[in-house]
């Protein structure tokens, strides 16, 4: 990297890692031969136009996903099968982003306010948490929090409305990977 790093993800088995910087890239790290001293880091297939916010791995370090200043998701395809997914949605910055371990379900959380559900396999978007009162606002605060069913499938979490738009900067998945939770500028 060129620039400072503001993203990192390990493999379950602490093999690998991920990092994204400043300067757009995305790099994947071997880490027992950089232990070595060995050049471990290989530079992934493509760059974010501005910073890389975030990036995240299934359990194996498989599949990859980037996220970054320039709105974009991009998804790495298992094995180098096919160039990389490049998807699209959020209006402005996506900082926040996780995948399950399987890596058969990805969310983002952007700074439009909005959390998605992507499909990782096709890139496909599942849901768009925040505009549409899925999840709802828990007492005390704005924040987000989304019961995930069936790996794909939001339900409410609350009887309350959904609290207006504000930027959402982190997100936090469950072990059991039923509770998504995402935080933002309005303290929740």
């Amino acid at each position: 990297h060129s620039g400072r790093v503001y993203a990192l993800a390990l493999t379950a088995d602490g093999s690998g890692l991920v990092s994204g910087a400043a300067d757009g890239s995305v790099r994947l790290w071997a880490l027992p031969q950089a232990a070595a001293g060995q050049d471990a880091a290989t530079a992934a297939p493509w760059r974010h136009d501005g910073w890389t916010w975030a990036v995240a791995l299934d359990e194996t370090g498989a599949r990859l996903a980037s996220a970054g200043a320039d709105g974009r998701l991009v998804i790495d395809r298992p094995q180098g099968h096919g160039e990389p997914l490049r998807l699209t949605g959020h209006q402005g910055v996506v900082p926040g982003l996780v995948m399950n371990r399987a890596g058969t379900l990805l969310a983002s959380a952007g700074t439009d306010g909005s959390v998605r559900l992507w499909d990782p396999a096709d890139g496909g978007a599942l849901a768009r948490l925040g505009d549409t009162g899925l999840p709802l606002g828990a007492p005390g605060g704005g924040g987000l929090a989304a019961r995930i069913a069936g790996g794909a499938r939001a339900e409410r979490t609350s009887p309350l409305a959904a609290p207006p738009v504000a930027e959402r900067w982190s997100l936090a998945l469950s072990p059991d990977e039923t509770l998504l939770a995402a935080g933002g500028e309005d303290g929740g």
